[in-house]
């Protein structure tokens, strides 16, 4: 008799969109990642298997525990009949550099496994984040104040190269992972930094979360996700509309420039002005990450300054990414002050790989 999870995943990631296609299981060896191996053995028959590579990345953080992982993740994806790619990528020193080495080990493993979409010919990378990992990037951002896109939490599937991330366990909850893990007595890695404070999220999964759950609602791990949900309609639908205005809006554009209509932006309400201007950041491939919600309230208020005459232009501003604004009578001139040789070509989830096979 199958199992209820297995049922679960069938419908989660329908077999019939990926059946005869090559796939990505992003397995480290912890309970979410081999409870999606299992369950992806569970659907796959043993020839459609060997279109599917189980690929392990090894930063080598934890000296042996980080190698054991790398040989139960390699003899557990052979056992069940997957091929296995053990790659070993050593991250490079975090010395004089921003951002935490949780952060830095996520991004490079992100460029490993679209590197091996990409030479694989993957059409899905598979990765096991669930409904309690949701929650945490949730109140993550929340608490750092995102915006209605952060709000939205992990996309389920997004573009991926030539492949689509895709999070099939994200309605599962953590408990039901190791019930069902338990029920096929299948072993598992635990990663001890995952209770090291020092780390953010853990702060967050071992403190908060269980506060919340247990002083404040019961269900709030499944309301964090219920939020997620709504936020993520909503980022939908305003995208959408600022996709319809567009055309209106945008009197010039070339690949270093763009000029908008103001008396158009005006008609708007100033939610959706900032929607188009992201747009247009986003068309324009001008760096997003670094703009932040005071940077958009000061390009906002350029739109509702009173501009200067026709023939005369306002000083200009400065924001990320060497992008110049100005207002010149009724438009808003956004351009690029580098050229395109001068512009480093960033992957939005990319580090040096530096990885070898194993």
């Amino acid at each position: 008799m199958r199992h209820p999870l297995e049922i679960r995943f069938e419908r989660s990631f329908p077999p019939e969109q990926w059946l005869g296609r090559r796939m990505i299981l992003a397995v480290s060896g912890g309970p979410d990642s081999m409870a999606l191996l299992r369950l992806t053995a569970a659907v796959a028959s043993a020839g459609e298997r060997g279109r599917i590579v189980v690929v392990h990345v090894n930063h080598h953080l934890r000296a042996e525990d980080s190698d054991e992982d790398a040989r139960f993740t390699n003899e557990a994806a052979r056992r069940h009949g997957f091929p296995c790619r053990i790659l070993d990528c050593p991250l490079p020193s975090m010395e004089g550099t921003h951002g935490s080495l949780e952060d830095a080990a996520r991004r490079k493993r992100y460029a490993v496994l679209l590197e091996q979409a990409e030479s694989w010919g993957a059409r899905y990378v598979l990765t096991g984040h669930t409904a309690d990992d949701q929650a945490e990037t949730v109140l993550f951002r929340l608490v750092r104040g995102s915006g209605l896109r952060g709000l939205a939490g992990i996309p389920r599937v997004r573009p991926f190269g030539p492949a689509a991330l895709t999070r099939p366990l994200l309605s599962f909850f953590r408990k039901e992972i190791l019930d069902y893990l338990d029920s096929l007595g299948q072993e598992y890695r635990l990663d001890r930094s995952n209770g090291d404070p020092k780390f953010r999220r853990n702060v967050l999964r071992h403190r908060v979360l269980p506060l919340l759950e247990a002083q404040v609602s019961g269900a709030a791990t499944s309301h964090l996700n219920r939020l997620a949900d709504l936020a993520r309609e909503c980022d939908d639908f305003v995208r959408s509309q600022a996709a319809a205005v567009w055309p209106r809006v945008v009197a010039e554009a070339s690949p270093k420039s763009l000029r908008l209509r103001v008396t158009e932006l005006r008609k708007l309400h100033p939610f959706l002005i900032k929607e188009v201007l992201r747009a247009a950041w986003q068309q324009q491939g001008w760096p997003l990450r670094e703009m932040g919600y005071r940077r958009w309230t000061a390009l906002l208020g350029m739109v509702y300054e009173a501009g200067p005459p026709t023939a005369r232009k306002s000083p200009t501003r400065s924001f990320p990414g060497s992008i110049l604004a100005r207002r010149e009578g009724e438009y808003l001139v956004l351009e690029c002050a580098m050229t395109p040789a001068d512009r480093p070509e960033v992957r939005a989830d990319a580090l040096p790989t530096d990885c070898r096979s194993s």
